[in-house]
C-alpha cells in the first residue's frame, strides 16, 4: 500500500522558498495519474512537494470506488481524441504494473456491439489513434452467448483491450511516483474544506490556502482540482465561469448474479461490451452525441467478485439517459445519490437488456442488485481550465469515460501545469499562419485534436540582453511574459541545445527556464560577471518587475500576441499573431531529454504534413527574427557576426 503522510497544522511552502510545490486534490484514477506525470516533468530544484490529497479516508466518495471499470481504443461516440488517449494509457499499462509491483489490468478484450453505422464510427476513430481493430458482421458467430437485437449485431473487437480495477490503479500510480520519487511526493488523509488564491499584492509572494478537513491548512504555490463529480463545487468561484455549463449526472449500476463456475467459464471468452440497442438510436434525444449515445446503449463487464457481496460473481451494466443534477449541487447532495444505490426503475431497465443480450449465460436468480455512480457532463469534450492568476486549475467533464485513460489524461494536464518546471526541452518548427482559423480547426478536429478554449490568450514579451548583447551572441534569449489578466509577468530564458537546426530563421530547439530564481540562476552562470552572483541577478530581475529600469539590462525587443493553441496528440499548434503585423504558426513538441530530439521532429513533421502546413524560409520566420530585423539591424549583426544567422 502506498504511504499515507498524516498532516501537521501548517502544511507546505508558496513561493518564498526556491522550488515550488503543488496540491492535487483528489486521489483517483486521475489525479494519481497527474501527480506521477507532473513529477515526471519536473526537478526537485523546481518543484519541491506535490501533496496529494485523497479523501477517501475521510469519508468522500468518488464513482471511482468500484472494483472494475472498462478501457477500449474505440470511442463509442466515434470521438478520436478519446481513443488516442485509452491508446496511450493501454500501451502504457505494462510499464506502470512492471515498475509499481501492482497489477490492475485484466486483459479481456473489447466489442463495440451495435447497428453497422455506430460500430463503424468507432472503428473510424480507432484508425485515427493508430488501431486496426477487427469488424464482424454478425457478432453471434464468435460470441455465441451474445444474442443482440435485430439489426443491431455488428461488432468491432480489440483483443488488446479489457478491464481495470481503479483503486489498483491508484496504488500503483502513486507506487510509481514514490519508488522515484519519494522525497517528492506525500499522500495527505483528508477531506478538503476550502481553497482560497492567496494575494500576491502588498509584497506578498502569493499562494493557494487548501483548508482540509483534519484542521490542517496546506499552503502550496499551485492547486490542481481532480476531485471528479466535486470539481465545480471546490473550484468554481477561481476559475471564473470556465465550468459553467458542466453538470453532475446521477447514473444507476445493475449486478445480475451468476454462479462461481459460470463466472470462471466466462472469464475465459467474455469481453467488455458496449452495445446499442436500437437502430438509429439516439435521434429522438436532445443534447450532443455523448448523451444521445448513452441513451440507447448499455456498458457490460466480465464477471467480477464482489467481496462486499459477500464474495458472490457478478456482470456489472451501465448506460441509459443523462438525469442531470443542478449545476449548483453540492458534495454533500452528491454523497447523499452515492450512498442511495440508484434509481430503481433504471436498474430493473438495464437487467432487462443485459439479460436479453446475454441470452447464452445462466443467471443464479432472476432478481439483480443496484449502485449509484455520479459523471459529469456538458460539452464534447474534457475541461482542463485555471484561475486568471494560473494558480488553480481544475478538470471537469470527463462524461464518465476518464477512469481507462487516466493515464494518457494525467499527461496531459501535466503539460498544461508544466509551467512549474525549469527544465523542459522544447522542439518547434514555424510555419505559415493558416488562411483562416475555422479551416483550422476543422483540420485539427478531424484528426482528433481541438482547440481549447481557454488557450486563446493574448500576452507581451519584452526580451533583454546586457549592452555589449552577449547573450545574443550566445543565442540565449531573456524575456518578461506578461499574460493578460495575470497579475504580473514571468521570467522566462530560452538557452541553446546542441542541435544545430533552424526554422524560421530561429533555433528549433532549445531548453527553457522560467521563473525569476532559476533564470536569475542560469544568468550567473551564462555571463559569468564576478559582481553579479544568482542573488545579485535576481536583484536585478526584481527591479525591472517594480521599477521597469535597470542600467544592467536593456530591452531589445516589445510586443504583444494574440494566440490560439490547438492540441493534437502529443504536440501543441500555436497560431500567432503579433501587434507589428506578423503572423506565424508554431508546432512544438516538449521532450525530457536530447535523446527524444529526432522522435519530437518526426511527429512535428508528421503532424504539420496532416494539417498542411507549409514550413517559413529562414529569411521570413518566428515574430521575434522579424521583428529585429525591422527595428533593430544592430542586434541582426550580432547574430551574423556570431555565425548564429546566415544572411
Amino acid at each position: 500500500m502506498v504511504a499515507a503522510t498524516s498532516p501537521p497544522s501548517r502544511l507546505g511552502s508558496s513561493s518564498s522558498s526556491k522550488a515550488q510545490s503543488i496540491a492535487i486534490v483528489g486521489a483517483g484514477p486521475i489525479g494519481s495519474a497527474a501527480a506521477r506525470h507532473i513529477l515526471e516533468r519536473t526537478s526537485a530544484d523546481a518543484l519541491a512537494q506535490v501533496y496529494v490529497i485523497d479523501g477517501t479516508q475521510a469519508g468522500t466518495r468518488g464513482s471511482h470506488h468500484d472494483l472494475a471499470r472498462l478501457i477500449r481504443a474505440a470511442d463509442a461516440e466515434g470521438d478520436a481524441k478519446w481513443s488516442v488517449r485509452n491508446a496511450a494509457s493501454l500501451a502504457a499499462f505494462a510499464e506502470i504494473e512492471r515498475e509499481s509491483g501492482c497489477n490492475f489490468f485484466h486483459k479481456s478484450g473489447a466489442l463495440v456491439v451495435g447497428p453497422r453505422t455506430f460500430v463503424e464510427r468507432a472503428a473510424k476513430a480507432a484508425q485515427t489513434a493508430g488501431c486496426e481493430l477487427e469488424l464482424l458482421d454478425d457478432v453471434r458467430e464468435r460470441f455465441a452467448f451474445l444474442t443482440p437485437a435485430t439489426g443491431c449485431d455488428a461488432a468491432l473487437y480489440d483483443d488488446s483491450a479489457g478491464w481495470l480495477e481503479p483503486n489498483a490503479m491508484i496504488e500503483a500510480q502513486l507506487e510509481y511516483a514514490r519508488r522515484r520519487h519519494s522525497d517528492r511526493i506525500h499522500v495527505v488523509p483528508a477531506a478538503v474544506q476550502s481553497i482560497e488564491v492567496l494575494d500576491s499584492t502588498g509584497g506578498g509572494s502569493g499562494g493557494v490556502f487548501v483548508e482540509l478537513s483534519t484542521g490542517a491548512m496546506l499552503v502550496v504555490d499551485k492547486c490542481l482540482v481532480t476531485a471528479g463529480a466535486h470539481t465545480r463545487a471546490l473550484a468554481d468561484g477561481m476559475v471564473e465561469g470556465k465550468l459553467d455549463g458542466v453538470s453532475v449526472s446521477r447514473r444507476t449500476v445493475a449486478l445480475l448474479e451468476i454462479s462461481e463456475s459460470t463466472a470462471h467459464e466466462l472469464e475465459k471468452v467474455m469481453p467488455t461490451l458496449k452495445y446499442r440497442f436500437e437502430e438509429g438510436g439516439g435521434a429522438s434525444v436532445s443534447g450532443n452525441e455523448q448523451s444521445k449515445t448513452e441513451a440507447t446503449s448499455v456498458y457490460l463487464l466480465p464477471p467480477v467478485r464482489y467481496d462486499n457481496l459477500g464474495g458472490r460473481y457478478f456482470i456489472k451494466i451501465g448506460g441509459g439517459p443523462n438525469d442531470l443534477m443542478p449545476e449548483n449541487v453540492s458534495s454533500e447532495e452528491i454523497a447523499e445519490w452515492l450512498a442511495s444505490g440508484g434509481d430503481a426503475e433504471m436498474a430493473s431497465k438495464l437487467a432487462d437488456i443485459g439479460r436479453n443480450l446475454l441470452g447464452g449465460v445462466t443467471f443464479a436468480n432472476e432478481g439483480h442488485e443496484t449502485m449509484a455512480c455520479v459523471t459529469t457532463v456538458g460539452s464534447d469534450d474534457m475541461r482542463i481550465v485555471s484561475s486568471p492568476c494560473k494558480r488553480v486549475t481544475a478538470v471537469s467533464c470527463c462524461l464518465g469515460k476518464a477512469a481507462g485513460p487516466a493515464d494518457a489524461i494525467g499527461a496531459e494536464i501535466a503539460k498544461h501545469v508544466v509551467g512549474i518546471s525549469d527544465r523542459c526541452i522544447e522542439v518547434e518548427r514555424k510555419f505559415a499562419p493558416p488562411s483562416d482559423l475555422q479551416t483550422m480547426r476543422e483540420s485539427v478536429s478531424r484528426l482528433g485534436g481541438g482547440l481549447d478554449s481557454e488557450k486563446v490568450t493574448r500576452f507581451v514579451d519584452e526580451y533583454y540582453d546586457v549592452p555589449s548583447l552577449a547573450l545574443v551572441a550566445s543565442d540565449c534569449w531573456l524575456r518578461t511574459r506578461k499574460v493578460e489578466g495575470a497579475a504580473s509577468s514571468s521570467w522566462e530564458l530560452k538557452l541553446p541545445v546542441d542541435v544545430e537546426s533552424r526554422s524560421g530563421g530561429e533555433r528549433e530547439v532549445f531548453r527553457e527556464v522560467v521563473g525569476l530564481e532559476h533564470v536569475a540562476s542560469e544568468l550567473a552562470q551564462i555571463l559569468h560577471e564576478p559582481s553579479l552572483s544568482a542573488d545579485a541577478w535576481k536583484g536585478v530581475l526584481e527591479r525591472i518587475e517594480s521599477e521597469n529600469s535597470s542600467t544592467t539590462l536593456a530591452s531589445i525587443a516589445k510586443f504583444a500576441t494574440e494566440r490560439f493553441t490547438f492540441t493534437l496528440d502529443d504536440c501543441s499548434i500555436d497560431v500567432d499573431s503579433a501587434d507589428f503585423g506578423h503572423a506565424v504558426m508554431e508546432v512544438e513538441k516538449l521532450v525530457a531529454s536530447p535523446d527524444e530530439i529526432p522522435g519530437a521532429k518526426d511527429e512535428i513533421a508528421r503532424i504539420a504534413s496532416s494539417i498542411g502546413a507549409t514550413p517559413l524560409p529562414p529569411q521570413n520566420g518566428g515574430k521575434l527574427l522579424v521583428y529585429l530585423r525591422k527595428y533593430r539591424q544592430d542586434v541582426i549583426d550580432v547574430l551574423v557576426r556570431s555565425g548564429i544567422l546566415k544572411e
